[in-house]
């Protein structure tokens, strides 16, 4: 179960991150051209677009067996989510400015980079926090 869970955990961030990585590259060739908007604001775009995608996603697919299929069950998690993801984002915005000052990438190859080392962190943080296994109320009676 977990290498499956993990598998689409996986996917999950893996389309977010072409979306991520769509809209960063519409941004930074069309909108925005001074390094704060490119290497700032550019990536908070996309990550907040990639993590209503991811959000669904794992709600409906990769988690589907710890949610309750409610509109009050998703929006009630979405903030949840949102700012534990957010504070691995942090990190990744670091990330990707060490990482541009450091080698001079472009700012995609900066994000891929940093998406790597945060994606496990997410992961756990998510399964621990936000889709943490519920107790078995029945198991718990017939165990006392």
């Amino acid at each position: 179960m977990v290498k499956l869970r993990f598998s689409k955990f996986f996917i999950t961030n893996l389309v977010g991150t072409i979306i991520d990585t769509i809209v960063i590259f519409i941004l930074k060739e069309w909108v925005f051209h001074s390094y704060f908007f490119v290497y700032i604001i550019a990536p908070t775009i996309g990550f907040e677009i990639a993590v209503i995608n991811n959000y669904t996603m794992s709600f409906f697919w990769t988690w589907k067996d710890r949610t309750t299929k409610t509109r009050n069950a998703y929006l009630k998690n979405l903030l949840p989510y949102n700012l534990t993801v957010v504070s691995v984002f942090g990190l990744r915005l670091l990330l990707i400015m060490i990482i541009s000052k450091s080698v001079k990438l472009d700012v995609i190859y900066c994000n891929l980079i940093a998406l790597t080392f945060t994606g496990l962190l997410n992961y756990f943080g998510l399964n621990k926090l936000i889709f943490r296994k519920k107790k078995n109320i029945e198991s718990n009676i017939t165990n006392r």
